[in-house]
């Protein structure tokens, strides 16, 4: 189970529950949300390249779900995710509300089944769920983070002398 492992299975949650949920971006009645009707990418690590805005925006909305550091003490291991959520919306005034809306839909089912699939278990005690809208935008692309840390299962050396012997006898 490494921190990639980790980031996959929160990106295949994430992407199970926007198409149960049926999320995506809809049509703007009265100029409420973006104009765009796709559904949701997800993708682990990083999300693809884009060199122009055409490909800029067959990308979004988009949800990117990456380790950014894994930290080991001598209690637990845990890694950091960040989860990145983009959407392309050229209006100035109300592009950035589905962004507001995808972030709380994230917030929300990463608490309400934490474990994340009984596997990925969110480090709410120690630490909490960080969720940050940067002022300074790449707009037309509105993006959002949600931070926060997952224990995984730490790496131990058992000594050969503990199992009963060396293993080559």
């Amino acid at each position: 189970m490494t921190p990639l492992e980790c980031a996959e299975g929160i990106a295949e949650f994430l992407k199970e529950k926007f198409t149960a949920y049926q999320e995506y971006c809809e049509g703007r009645p009265e100029n409420i949300f973006s104009s765009v009707d796709t559904d949701v990418n997800v993708y682990a690590g990083f999300l693809p390249r884009a060199n122009n805005r055409a490909d800029q925006k067959k990308l979004c909305p988009a949800v990117v779900v990456r380790p950014e550091a894994t930290t080991d003490d001598r209690d637990k291991s845990v890694t950091s995710i960040v989860i990145y959520a983009t959407i392309y919306d050229e209006d100035m005034t109300y592009g950035a509300h589905m962004l507001f809306h995808f972030l709380e839909f994230i917030r929300y089912h990463l608490l309400a089944n934490n474990p994340i699939a009984k596997k990925w278990f969110i480090d709410i005690d120690d630490g909490n769920i960080k969720t940050t809208i940067p002022d300074d935008q790449p707009f037309p692309q509105w993006v959002g983070v949600i931070e926060f840390d997952v224990f995984i299962p730490q790496p131990r050396q058992t000594h050969w002398e503990v199992l009963g012997g060396r293993y080559d006898e």
